[in-house]
C-alpha cells in the first residue's frame, strides 16, 4: 500500500460524470463513471502505450487525449456525441516525447512536449502545437539543459496566456524558470528565472491567484534528503519580484508537491514515507503551518491525478492542477481540508534556522527588490483587506449556502472533496 507513482488524469463534466485515464502495463486504461446511470464501465483505451500521454476537456465535455505508442506513432483520441474517433498526429518512428501535455484554452487546443536534441543528450528542445481553423501551428518554445535527469514542466492558462513553468541549467546549476505564450501575437516571451540556489532540485508545481501572484513549489535536496520548498512572487510589467520563500518539511523522503487552493485557503500537500502529507496557509503563503500527515494514506493505494473540471461549484471554490487521492472505484481526494484525520509533524528546530539563512542567501539585488515589492505588495493587502471586511457579511451569508453545496458535493456518487477546515 501506498503511493501508486504512474500517471493518473481525472475528469469530471457538468453533468456529474467522472472519467479516469491511467497508464498500466503498456495500456491506456479508462474508468468512467456514469452518473445518470450509477454505473462504472472499463475499457483499454491504447494498447503498446509508451508512458506519454494527458487528457483535457473543452467547455462542451467533449474530451481530448493525446498519446504516443510504443513504435513513436503519435495520437489524438477525441470523445465527443459518446463517441471516441482517432487522428494520426506523427507516424511510427517519430520521435520519443516526453513531459506530454495537452491543454484547452482560448477556444484552441494546445500540445506542448519535448524531445531529445541531436546535439546533446543532455540537451531538449520544447515544442508547441495548437490547432487554429483546423490546421496544425507549430511553435519551438526553446532549448533547455538538464544536470541529471529531465524535470518534468507544470503548464497553467489564464484568461489571456499560458505559462510554462520548466527546468533549465544555469552555470551548472539546474534552476527553474516560467515563459508566457501571449496569445496576441502567438508568442512565446518573457522567460524569467525563478530560482537562484545551488541546492539539486526535482519536480514543479505553479499556480496563479488574485492579484497576479505566483506561487511556486518544489523539492529541494539538503543533506542527503528531500525537503518542500515554497516560494512567493509578484508579477507586474513582465517582472517579477520574490515575496517571500520558506520550507515547509523536515528532510526526509518527500515528493511530488502540489498546490490546492480554496476559499481562503493556500495547500501544498506532497509524499512523504509513502503517506500523504501537507501544509496550509491562511494569508496566501505568508505563514504556513506545521505539517500533517493523513494517517489513512498509509493503508491504501492513492495517486497524483491531474484534475480537470467543467463543474461550476467545484470551480468556484477550488484551484489546482493536481490533487491526491483514491482511485477507482472511489476517487476521494487527499492530503488537504480538515486535518480531523491526520497528525501533525512538527518541524525540526534546525529546519527553522535553515529558513532564516535561505532569505539571508538570496542575491544582494534580489534582497533589494524584494524589500520595495513587498512594500508594494503590502500596501495592496491593506487594500484588498479592506475590501474583504465590507463583504464579510455577505460572506457569513454565503458560507451557510456553501456548507449545503459541499454536503451535496461529498455525498456525490463516483466523487468526493474532503471536508473544509
Amino acid at each position: 500500500m501506498g503511493f501508486v507513482n504512474q500517471k493518473s488524469v481525472l475528469i469530471h463534466d457538468r453533468k456529474g460524470n467522472t472519467y479516469n485515464f491511467y497508464w498500466n502495463d503498456n495500456q491506456i486504461l479508462l474508468n468512467n463513471f456514469d452518473n445518470a446511470k450509477q454505473k462504472f464501465d472499463n475499457k483499454i483505451l491504447l494498447d503498446n502505450a509508451s508512458l506519454e500521454f494527458d487528457v483535457v476537456m473543452d467547455q462542451k465535455d467533449n474530451i481530448f487525449a493525446v498519446l504516443q505508442k510504443e513504435n513513436g506513432q503519435l495520437l489524438l483520441m477525441s470523445y465527443q456525441d459518446h463517441e471516441w474517433s482517432t487522428n494520426e498526429l506523427a507516424n511510427e518512428n517519430s520521435p520519443e516525447i516526453f513531459n506530454l501535455n495537452i491543454l484547452f484554452c482560448f477556444n484552441k487546443l494546445h500540445i506542448v512536449y519535448c524531445v531529445s536534441s541531436n546535439e546533446s543528450k543532455a540537451l531538449y528542445r520544447i515544442y508547441h502545437h495548437y490547432l487554429s481553423e483546423n490546421e496544425w501551428k507549430t511553435l519551438e518554445v526553446g532549448n533547455i539543459r538538464t544536470k541529471n535527469l529531465l524535470n518534468p514542466f507544470q503548464i497553467i492558462h489564464t484568461s489571456n496566456k499560458i505559462i510554462i513553468g520548466f527546468y533549465n541549467v544555469v552555470d551548472n546549476e539546474e534552476q527553474i524558470f516560467i515563459k508566457e505564450f501571449n496569445i496576441d501575437n502567438n508568442l512565446w516571451v518573457n522567460t524569467i528565472q525563478l530560482t537562484s540556489s545551488s541546492n539539486d532540485k526535482l519536480y514543479i508545481d505553479i499556480l496563479l491567484t488574485r492579484h497576479n501572484i505566483l506561487h511556486l513549489t518544489y523539492n529541494e535536496f539538503f543533506e542527503g534528503n528531500l525537503v518542500v520548498k515554497y516560494e512567493k512572487f509578484k508579477l507586474a510589467d513582465n517582472r517579477i519580484a520574490k515575496v517571500f520563500e520558506t520550507v515547509l518539511s523536515n528532510p526526509s523522503n518527500c515528493s511530488h508537491p502540489l498546490f490546492v487552493s480554496f476559499k481562503d485557503n493556500l495547500w501544498i500537500s506532497w509524499t512523504e514515507l509513502d503517506q500523504i502529507a501537507g501544509a496550509f496557509s491562511e494569508d496566501e503563503g505568508l505563514s504556513w503551518s506545521n505539517p500533517y500527515l493523513w494517517r489513512e494514506s498509509k493503508s491504501i493505494d492513492f495517486f497524483r491525478h491531474k484534475f480537470n473540471t467543467n463543474d461550476d461549484n467545484i470551480k468556484s471554490h477550488y484551484q489546482f492542477n493536481y490533487a491526491f487521492g483514491k482511485g477507482y472505484p472511489e476517487y476521494s481526494l487527499l492530503g488537504f481540508g480538515s486535518t480531523d484525520k491526520a497528525t501533525e509533524i512538527f518541524l525540526n528546530h534546525k529546519k527553522k534556522d535553515e529558513d532564516l539563512e535561505i532569505d539571508a542567501n538570496l542575491p544582494k539585488s534580489g534582497k533589494i527588490f524584494q524589500t520595495e515589492t513587498s512594500k508594494q505588495v503590502e500596501s495592496q493587502e491593506k487594500i484588498n483587506n479592506q475590501e474583504d471586511c465590507i463583504s464579510e457579511e455577505l460572506k457569513e451569508l454565503q458560507e451557510r449556502i456553501d456548507r449545503i453545496e459541499e454536503y451535496l458535493l461529498r455525498k456525490r456518487r463516483g466523487f468526493i472533496f474532503p471536508s473544509r477546515r
